[in-house]
């Protein structure tokens, strides 16, 4: 199962916290699952590809299909872990939220992210 957990999108260079509501069937987590944290980098530039503001769907569809460049993109997959050693669904998204903020700190060449 895939989630994106932060409930929308950004512009690649910030982080929006996690809703652990997203996380709800880990709790309890079923025997021997891990979450698979993953990072969607754009290499700074997806604002280019981004849902952001009062745009539409529709628009954006447009917008990103209509593109006449590739969309630059790397799938970081980052360490996975047992839920079971976090206390709740809570301790598991900002697990994961932290393992992915790490990472796209440093794919912004260390910037603060918060």
């Amino acid at each position: 199962m895939t989630i994106f957990p932060e409930g929308t999108t950004t512009d690649g260079t910030s982080l929006l916290p996690f809703k652990p509501s997203l996380f709800a069937v880990l709790a309890p987590p079923p025997r021997g699952i891990r979450v698979q944290p993953i990072l969607l980098d754009f290499y700074g530039r997806g604002w280019e590809t981004a849902w952001l503001g009062e745009e539409t769907a529709p628009h954006n569809a447009w917008r990103v299909l209509c593109r006449r460049r590739i969309i630059p993109v790397r799938l970081l997959f980052l360490e996975p872990f047992d839920p079971a050693h976090c206390n709740d669904r809570k301790e598991i998204a900002a697990t994961a939220r932290e393992a992915i903020r790490h990472a796209l700190s440093a794919s912004l060449g260390g910037a603060p992210v918060l």
